[in-house]
């Protein structure tokens, strides 16, 4: 049996990567039958597509209660405001009926390989960076957080470096609105 392999153009690029996803989503949903959760994560998805179109942003996909998201590196500080506002929205969403409920976000900056893939040829982008976002998340196992990559930190402007305070090791700043 053959297979028809489909060519992508693939480009590298700088951007900002982020990530979020639902804490404790295994719990959240264990008693919700399918159409629930399906209809929670679908608003989730709706909100984030609309809040994106605002600043530039891309959702690439959601895997699972796991969103990867990008933004041009110009987009950098409004990328993260952006995201802070989201992170209320979908965190009431999420919680909306149930007990409250939080989401981890972070942000990293770096070069991805960008293209379409496969037949259907959807975007996808690959790279360390991407893995450096996801790994954001998990930092201290302490969920609700909002985290960006010294990469990111350096390039923020200083009324936006306010909402962070430096956490180690490894290197990660986490924010919170006043």
């Amino acid at each position: 049996m053959s297979h028809t392999t489909f060519q992508s153009i693939i480009e590298l690029k700088e951007m900002v990567i982020a990530t979020f996803d639902i804490d404790h989503f295994t719990a959240l949903t264990k008693n919700l039958d399918p159409v629930a959760v399906f209809s929670m994560i679908n608003e989730i998805v709706t909100e984030t597509e609309f809040q994106l179109e605002k600043s530039g942003g891309r959702l690439i996909k959601m895997i699972g209660d796991s969103a990867l998201i990008t933004f041009p590196p110009e987009k950098i500080d409004q990328a993260v405001v952006l995201l802070f506002d989201l992170k209320s929205k979908l965190e009431e969403i999420a919680g909306r009926g149930r007990n409250k409920q939080s989401l981890s976000f972070s942000i990293h900056f770096g070069e991805v390989a960008t293209g379409t893939m496969g037949k259907s040829g959807f975007f996808d982008i690959m790279g360390d960076a991407v893995n450096t976002a996801f790994r954001l998340i998990y930092g201290d196992q302490k969920r609700g957080r909002f985290a960006v990559s010294p990469q990111v930190f350096r390039k923020l402007k200083p009324e936006t470096r306010k909402y962070f305070h430096k956490f180690t090791p490894p290197i990660v700043y986490f924010g919170e609105l006043n």
